[in-house]
């Protein structure tokens, strides 16, 4: 795909939010000032966390994720629900359809990597336990198929992973729900091997701590990884992230004897967690770390947290340069602190592909314990 001259977003189709409704014409507007736009929202009723996103045959999926049963945050007594279900938009001004074919299970916050072979699915989650899992959704204009795929050496859940070239790179994550480290470990497949001949080598992590929920990005022989949080034991030898979160940037490089060299690139400008992943290339030369949590607000705000960063930062590769983009509109001439279900917010917890020409970023979580159906989409024009 050229990605040098990505087309203006030009699809503009109704959204509903989690509370129900239509999305007021000011965001509309708003959105599409800022150079972003909207595809048909997801079928799921209340949108998903941590699906797995990419293409196949020139088609988008989102696959599992979680979500909140009946809507209720965890603070009002929700459950946290795993999901199998696989959606299919076939064209941007079609509709979604929803698959008869599932996830083996409900699974949510793996990797997902978009292949020509179609989307990999790396790792995850469900209730219970993190995955070692790895499966292929191929699809056709009647359904999908799940092919299995050689597994992780370890379980792994809220890992990053970018394509660099033929090579599937995984890096990072946790093993189990009750880790207190995070994983340093980069994991490496490489696709252009026959299926019978595929394995997973690892690699040694960069300098430092483990971390998860970072932010991969590729280009060229180079594999990167941006921000991200590490992990200790709380008092009780529960989980617990450290703060302040990370601006660490790092990239990995495949040279051409088949060795690999760790560099640490400029910091970004602020902390970011969980953005979604890979991070986009445009231009052939930036990469774009979108939205994110930094670490400033507590969940314990519940109801009246104000949403995840709105800034887009763009790394020149070139120049070892970071700066900040267009960002995504915050709310709707509301104010967010007495009405904040009435706001556009960019989501974190979810993945990010190249779908006809456009960046696409569907689903995901906009405040903690709520999810939205829309899925965000931008050309190039969000570069100033």
């Amino acid at each position: 795909m050229n990605r040098r001259n990505l087309p203006l977003a030009i699809f503009f189709a109704t959204a509903v939010w989690i509370t129900g409704g239509l999305p007021a014409m000011g965001q509309q507007t708003a959105l599409k000032e800022t150079g972003w736009s909207e595809l048909p929202s997801i079928p799921d009723p209340l949108g998903v966390a941590g699906p797995f996103v990419g293409v196949s045959n020139e088609r988008l999926i989102v696959a599992g994720g979680a979500n909140f049963a009946e809507g209720k945050r965890p603070w009002a007594g929700g459950v946290k629900t795993w999901r199998d279900a696989i959606y299919v938009l076939d064209d941007a001004e079609g509709a979604w359809r929803t698959c008869m074919t599932t996830l083996p299970r409900p699974l949510g916050y793996g990797v997902s990597i978009s292949t020509p072979e179609g989307l990999w699915c790396i790792g995850g989650s469900d209730a219970n336990r993190h995955s070692a899992e790895v499966f292929l959704l191929q699809t056709d204009d009647q359904d999908v198929r799940v092919i299995a795929q050689p597994s992780l050496p370890m379980p792994l859940a809220n890992s990053a992973g970018a394509l660099v070239g033929s090579k599937i790179v995984v890096a990072g994550g946790i093993e189990s729900p009750t880790s207190t480290q995070a994983v340093n470990k980069v994991f490496v497949l490489d696709t252009a091997a026959p299926p019978a001949a595929r394995q997973w080598k690892t690699l040694a992590g960069r300098s430092g701590a483990g971390r998860m929920l970072a932010t991969a990005g590729a280009q060229g022989n180079d594999f990167y990884l941006f921000g991200g949080v590490s992990l200790q034991a709380d008092a009780k030898g529960a989980p617990e992230r450290i703060k302040p979160f990370l601006k660490e940037a790092w990239r990995l490089r495949f040279e051409e004897d088949g060795g690999t060299t760790w560099k640490r690139l400029a910091d970004l400008p602020a902390p970011r967690v969980a953005c979604p992943t890979p991070a986009p290339l445009v231009t052939d030369s930036r990469l774009l770390v979108i939205s994110g949590d930094d670490g400033s607000l507590s969940a314990a705000e519940e109801d009246r947290h104000p949403g995840f960063e709105t800034t887009v930062f763009s790394y020149n590769i070139a120049k070892d340069e970071w700066r900040p983009e267009q960002p995504i509109v915050r709310w709707n001439g509301s104010d967010p602190a007495t009405k904040p279900w009435d706001c556009v917010w960019p989501p974190v917890t979810t993945g990010s592909a190249f779908w006809q020409g456009l960046i696409v970023i569907p689903s995901g979580e906009i405040r903690p314990g709520v999810r939205t159906r829309r899925v965000l989409t931008a050309g190039s024009e969000i570069l100033d």
